[in-house]
């Protein structure tokens, strides 16, 4: 899909969901000067900012990043970005249950503090620390919100559709014998095995 060239008014947010679907749409691997040139005319996003966007995806584990030779290629699979969003949901988890106790046994202390309602110091504190608790959990909320899609419930509910999905692991397995055999082409058989090797790929990898 062919989106307006300029980048007014895209979030980053949005602007990481972009570089992702030019990985996702077209399987293909990249250097960083072509994605500068493909990212402006189909996604939008300014050539100044595609290595800024492209190295927060890759820090947040979303994109693949291998130096051969000179240069450095970037690719990525759905399988690698679902994984990376699934930690991210187990870190939210805890963070929230933390901040939850958190809450609790300052509300405790306020209880304990306050024999009336009079505005003393340590009762202010306690409670402008229960506000900001308040806050920082009710944006936890939020964001674990917009990783729903990784819940254990929510993925219960594909179990209908695992034949669909065994169909996209053969086709993904298919796209990393056609990368490994794009690497052994263009750098030599000792990288692409070196390449594949270094990522936990199993030799007897296979369709299913």
């Amino acid at each position: 899909m062919v989106r307006s060239s300029t980048a007014k008014g895209v979030s980053a947010d949005d602007k990481r969901k972009r570089m992702l679907e030019i990985f996702h749409e077209t399987k293909d691997v990249y250097t960083l000067k072509d994605l500068e040139k493909i990212a402006p005319k189909t996604k939008g996003i300014t050539s100044q900012s595609v290595k800024e966007v492209l190295q927060q995806l890759v820090d947040d584990g979303e994109v693949m990043c291998e130096k051969i030779g000179s240069s450095n290629y970037f690719w990525s699979f759905p399988s690698a970005a679902v994984k990376a969003k699934r930690l991210q949901l187990d870190s939210l988890t805890c963070q929230s249950a933390d901040l939850t106790q958190d809450l609790t046994q300052l509300q405790s202390s306020l209880a304990r503090a306050t024999v009336s309602r009079e505005p003393t110091p340590d009762r202010l504190a306690l409670l402008a620390e229960i506000e900001q608790l308040q806050a920082d959990i009710a944006a936890m909320q939020v964001e674990l919100e917009s990783y729903r899609d990784c819940d254990p419930e929510v993925h219960q509910q594909t179990l209908a559709q695992v034949d669909v999905c065994k169909q996209g692991v053969n086709r993904w397995t298919e796209n990393m014998f056609a990368l490994q055999g794009w690497v052994r082409d263009k750098f030599g058989s000792e990288n692409a095995d070196g390449l594949f090797k270094g990522f936990g790929v199993p030799e007897d990898l296979d369709t299913v």
